[in-house]
C-alpha cells in the first residue's frame, strides 16, 4: 500500500484571481529536506526571515485551483486568515508525517483562530502581525496561560 504524501485543503475566503475568480481548494504535499535549504538560500528570506512561510508554502502546494505556478508572489496576496489556515494546514501536515489515518484533518476552525487572535490582542496588546507570527502551538499556550491570568482576577 502507497502512503499518502499530498492532501487536499480548502481555504477559509479564497485567494481571488486575476480575473476576479476566487481560489479556494488546493493540494499540498509533505516537505522534504530539499524545501527546507531551498529556503534558507533564498535571497528574499534571508533579508526579511518572514517571508520564508510563503517561499516554503510556494514549494509545497502543488495545486492551488486553475493557478497555473504558484509563487510566494501568488501567495502574498492571500488573505491573512487563509495564509494562517494555510501554515496551520502545514504544520499539522508535516508533525502528522505521512501517516494514512489523518482522520477529519482539515486545518483549524475558524473562530477558534479569530477567538485566540483576539485574546492575545486584548490582554498583551500585541500587533497583529505579531500574533500572526507565532506557531500554531505557541499561540495555543499564550492563550492557556491568558486563561489562567485571567481566572486569578
Amino acid at each position: 500500500m502507497m502512503e499518502r504524501t499530498e492532501f487536499e485543503f480548502t481555504l477559509p475566503k479564497g485567494l481571488v484571481g486575476m480575473g476576479g475568480d476566487i481560489h479556494r481548494q488546493g493540494m499540498m504535499r509533505l516537505t522534504t529536506a530539499e524545501d527546507e535549504i531551498f529556503v534558507q538560500k533564498d535571497h528574499r528570506v534571508r533579508e526579511n526571515s518572514a517571508y520564508g512561510a510563503l517561499v516554503l508554502l510556494s514549494r509545497v502546494i502543488t495545486n492551488f485551483g486553475s493557478v497555473s505556478v504558484v509563487t510566494p508572489e501568488v501567495l502574498e496576496q492571500l488573505f491573512l486568515i487563509d495564509l494562517i489556515y494555510l501554515r496551520d494546514f502545514f504544520n499539522g501536515l508535516n508533525r502528522l508525517g505521512n501517516q494514512e489515518n489523518l482522520g477529519g484533518f482539515t486545518g483549524y476552525a475558524l473562530e477558534d483562530l479569530y477567538q485566540e487572535v483576539a485574546l492575545i490582542a486584548f490582554y498583551f496588546h500585541w500587533s497583529l502581525g505579531d500574533i500572526l507570527c507565532l506557531e500554531h502551538a505557541e499561540r495555543r499556550r499564550w492563550v492557556a496561560h491568558i486563561r489562567k491570568l485571567a481566572a486569578v482576577k
